[in-house]
């Protein structure tokens, strides 16, 4: 289940990457956003390698999910879109599934402008293990959650720490 926003902004428009899929599927995200993914001819999950969408080439393999098979497919067309609507949910797995396909939850933060580019395929694992003390505090601390959700709304990573610390320590309402 979905713990944390990171934006949540359905009215929202930025460039994208549409991918098309072999099987038909299409899936759209920002050139940053990362999908587990494998040079042409490879099928084998465990030799995917987390990629940007911006670096997603035809001919490339991503996942598909239906039901609960997974299954390798071909990307057959690259293309420059327009997005309407952000989001950025984060689950205790790190991977999630969008319209069919397999993504993980993570795009370009605060790391990537400063790793080389044969090292970000790592990031999102590293994302995810910053993250992972919030994910699995979640359920118990859920006031906090709440509050952060709340605060990442309203501007995403450049939202109001002062406001979210404040809301922490104000007395509760009644």
């Amino acid at each position: 289940p979905v713990y944390l926003f990171g934006h949540k902004d359905p009215t929202s428009k930025a460039s994208a990457i549409l991918l098309t899929l072999a099987d038909g599927r299409e899936i759209k995200a920002t050139s940053g956003h990362y999908i587990p993914a494998a040079p042409r001819g490879v099928d084998t999950w465990g030799e995917h390698e987390m990629t940007r969408f911006g670096d997603i080439k035809k001919g490339m393999t991503v996942w598909t999910a239906t039901n609960s098979t997974v299954e390798p497919t071909e990307v057959i067309l690259v293309e420059t879109s327009k997005a309407l609507g952000l989001f950025n949910p984060f689950t205790r797995d790190g991977i999630i599934v969008v319209d069919g396909v397999v993504c993980s939850e993570y795009s370009e933060w605060f790391l990537d402008d400063v790793t080389p580019a044969a090292y970000r395929n790592f990031l999102p694992a590293i994302y995810h293990s910053i993250q992972a003390p919030l994910a699995w505090l979640a359920p118990y601390i859920p006031g906090l959650v709440g509050n952060l959700d709340a605060a990442l709304s309203k501007g995403g990573p450049n939202f109001d720490s002062r406001a979210f610390v404040g809301s922490l320590v104000a007395p509760a309402s009644t």
